[in-house]
């Protein structure tokens, strides 16, 4: 993979780094775009990566660029890479106090990135937390006990969060972040709950994120069965994450359901079943538990082959990351 990075006179300093992936979203991002445009802070960079679509989303990004009265920063592979392997490429690229991840079938409300700022900074807190709703209005974000805490352990709010929240971080803090580089997407909070020991954290109560379920290309509702790798180390990460906390309100012992999948995913996508076995070493669950629903994700998982629905996309991202070109537009 061949990285052309240009050299650009330094703008004067931001807050708050938004970073976003996006392969042919350009109506996605066009959205986005507009809601970055109402916000009442502009203390913020847009870092948004384009993964060799070909939707004409990069010319809309780089005329966005030309035209936008807050700073933008564009990054393009000439072929998909994937969407991990983009998320870590801007993670690196945060030059701000703080950051948050912001997809692109995601808009955020007007007042959010005002908000977020000035709920972290009266606290100095390490990281905050926000809620998500759909287009529905309806709630896409776990309230937890801790709505009401002034401050509390990192750590223990992520590992209790239910669905998808805004998240603004100190970049500070999480400076050895980094995503599995697999075939599509693994959770943030499976790639830094464990980097959160020690650290405080905030429920801001309030909304700052719309997310649409029915863009195109959305994981929720994507047709064959995709992402194997992706949604493997997700489960992994999960079991794991939920062990480590080691908090009482969190229930460790994972579902029938978790484990089919996990060795569903991990057969379609090819890492075999000593991932799915490794995966569950300290699961609190008997070997008789793990061997009947091994195998019933193999039958799940042979089902999947014959259906015709089965598309192995970490083969393409593998084979685009040798010959990719990923530049800069600063």
């Amino acid at each position: 993979m061949t990285i052309k990075k240009q050299t650009t006179a330094q703008a004067p300093p931001t807050k708050v780094s938004i970073l976003t992936p996006a392969w042919n979203r350009r109506r996605g991002l066009e959205i986005l775009y507009k809601s970055l445009l109402a916000q009442t802070s502009r203390s913020f960079t847009w870092l948004v990566a384009d993964d060799g679509s070909n939707d004409g989303s990069l010319d809309f990004l780089l005329n966005a660029k030309r035209e936008s009265n807050f700073k933008i920063h564009v990054i393009s592979s000439d072929r998909r890479v994937g969407k991990t392997v983009l998320d870590n490429i801007l993670l690196k690229s945060v030059a701000t106090e703080y950051y948050l991840n912001c997809d692109s079938d995601d808009w955020l409300l007007p007042n959010a990135i005002e908000k977020l700022i000035n709920t972290i900074e009266v606290g100095k807190y390490d990281l905050v937390v926000a809620m998500n709703i759909d287009l529905t209005g309806a709630l896409q974000s776990g309230q937890g006990e801790f709505q009401n805490v002034e401050s509390c352990d990192a750590e223990w709010m992520i590992s209790q969060l239910g669905g998808d929240s805004t998240i603004l971080m100190r970049t500070k803090n999480t400076s050895m972040i980094s995503h599995s580089e697999v075939d599509f997407v693994v959770t943030e909070s499976s790639s830094y709950i464990n980097r959160l020991k020690g650290l405080t954290a905030r429920h801001g109560s309030f909304f700052a994120k719309v997310m649409d379920r029915g863009e195109p290309n959305s994981v929720s509702f994507s047709k064959g069965i995709k992402y194997c790798r992706g949604s493997a180390h997700s489960l992994r990460a999960d079991l794991a994450n939920r062990r480590y906390a080691n908090s009482p309100q969190i229930k460790n012992r994972p579902r029938i359901r978790e484990l089919i999948n996990l060795a569903r995913y991990s057969l379609n996508g090819d890492l075999g079943f000593n991932y799915y076995f490794d995966s569950l070493i300290d699961a609190p669950i008997s070997m008789t538990t793990k061997v009947f629903c091994g195998l019933l994700g193999a039958a799940v998982s042979l089902r999947d082959r014959y259906s015709g629905g089965l598309v192995k996309t970490h083969l393409e991202f593998e084979k685009n990351r040798i010959h990719a070109t990923i530049q800069w537009h600063s």
